[in-house]
């Protein structure tokens, strides 16, 4: 839910240009995917969580929450890239530019890892790794816009 508050906050602090409209509606998928995969519970792993067996056969949940995937990381992808273009072309904002290439690099990359994982006990973390990088990216951006506000006293 909170994603989706972004993406109103991001269409409205974002003056109009590159990204002004699909930056907030990228967040948006972001927000839709997220809350789908909290509703749609992924199916055990063997040995992930610790003492689970796993399934033989995928639940339709879990491959509903497996599908999400795809989306949710193609949408942050997405979104950090565009918002890197517009960065690039803003004064003094180069650094800021930047950090989204290197989100829109690293978020795949570590999903991908993840993914290869899938059997292995690092599985997790390197899901909760994914999910700081991407999800700690639209922070930065919700705090960076928040400071290019006027103040007001």
């Amino acid at each position: 839910m909170l994603l989706l508050a972004l993406a109103g906050g991001l269409r409205r602090a974002m003056p109009m240009g590159r990204g002004s409209w699909s930056v907030p509606a990228l967040t948006s998928i972001t927000g839709v995917c997220a809350i789908a995969g909290g509703a749609f519970p992924t199916d055990p792993l063997p040995g992930y969580p610790p003492g689970e067996g796993g399934h033989e056969v995928a639940t339709l949940t879990g491959t509903i929450h497996n599908l999400n995937i795809v989306p949710f990381h193609l949408a942050i992808t997405a979104a950090a890239m565009v918002m890197a273009q517009r960065l690039f072309t803003e004064p003094g904002r180069r650094a800021w530019a930047w950090s989204c290439v290197a989100t829109a690099v690293l978020a795949p990359a570590t999903i991908m890892v993840t993914l290869a994982l899938a059997d292995s006990g690092f599985h997790g973390l390197w899901q909760r790794i994914n999910l700081t990088i991407s999800l700690g990216w639209f922070a930065a951006m919700a705090w960076r816009l928040l400071r290019a506000l006027p103040r007001t006293a």
